[in-house]
């Protein structure tokens, strides 16, 4: 099922549950699943990880390595807009308007790319 579908879905369920006149025990199965779906949708809501279930810090984090372990030199992170605003918000900074953030990861630039793809991670080397 398509995460967009499993989203609907899950709304409708939660919908469908609060619509009744009694909620299901706590402890009960339902509820548990009910409390599950709950968290589901707001952190949807929220926007707070990219669709591959991660932050972008913890995605630049499985990057990292690897451009180290190749003996590589990082010269800039790369963002989609997306990540980007994803970005900002888990270092508690103000978005905006912004194309690039100074001295972010490790010290990189963190810049904000609209050509690439909305959830784009990547860290550019020279």
């Amino acid at each position: 099922m398509p995460e967009p579908d499993f989203r609907a879905a899950l709304k409708q369920l939660a919908d469908a549950v609060d619509g009744w006149d009694m909620e299901p025990a706590e402890g009960d199965p339902l509820a548990i699943a009910m409390d599950r779906a709950r968290k589901v949708l707001k952190a949807a809501e929220d926007g707070e990880r990219l669709s591959s279930g991660k932050l972008v810090s913890e995605r630049l984090d499985e990057l990292f390595p690897e451009v180290e372990q190749r003996g590589l030199e990082p010269a800039e992170v790369i963002l989609g807009s997306r990540a980007f605003r994803l970005y900002c918000k888990e270092r508690h900074a103000f978005a905006g308007n912004l194309k690039q953030v100074w001295s972010g990861y490790h010290g990189l630039p963190v810049t904000r790319s609209d050509s690439e793809a909305d959830e784009y991670v990547a860290i550019e080397c020279w």
